[in-house]
């Protein structure tokens, strides 16, 4: 739904699936694209940018291995132009994807060192049947996989 002054307006909608124009992937069933979504401004646009897992996305053969999606905002809503994906497979993204890891299935874009960028963290409920974290920084205007560092039952401290 697209906002106006009064809050949400329930007379214009979008609806964006892994089958829309630019946006990575392509629906398959079960993918739960959209099943975790999260909103923040990762390209300091002064629109809101939307970011949602599909956990249980096929990564190869790899069953609900999950990824992560940034959709982007604009003057005329969100769409698919300039959407952007990552996974466990995606080069710099600590781990490997593996089959119910659930990559994705918590999201949140935020501007954690203050440039007006957000960047994302994504969440994997069953990762190494303990889950875990990941940071992926975003150094232009998207986020990416350079530098991203996971965290997770194994990383903690005693």
């Amino acid at each position: 739904m697209h906002g106006s002054a009064d809050g949400p307006d329930t007379s214009r909608t979008t609806i964006i699936t892994q089958d829309s124009p630019g946006v990575p992937g392509a629906s398959e069933w079960a993918d739960t694209f959209g099943g975790a979504i999260s909103v923040g401004d990762v390209d300091a646009d002064g629109y809101t940018d939307v970011s949602t897992g599909s956990t249980s996305e096929g990564i190869g053969e790899v069953y609900a291995a999950g990824q992560v999606t940034v959709l982007r905002g604009g003057r005329s809503g969100l769409t698919g132009k300039g959407a952007s994906s990552l996974n466990q497979n995606t080069g710099n993204v600590p781990g490997t994807a593996e089959q119910n890891d659930f990559f994705g299935a918590d999201t949140k874009p935020l501007d954690v060192n203050g440039d007006g960028r957000s960047e994302l963290f994504a969440g994997a409920v069953d990762e190494n049947r303990d889950g875990g974290v990941w940071a992926l920084p975003n150094p232009v205007d998207t986020p990416t996989a350079t530098g991203s560092v996971s965290f997770g039952a194994g990383t903690r401290g005693p």
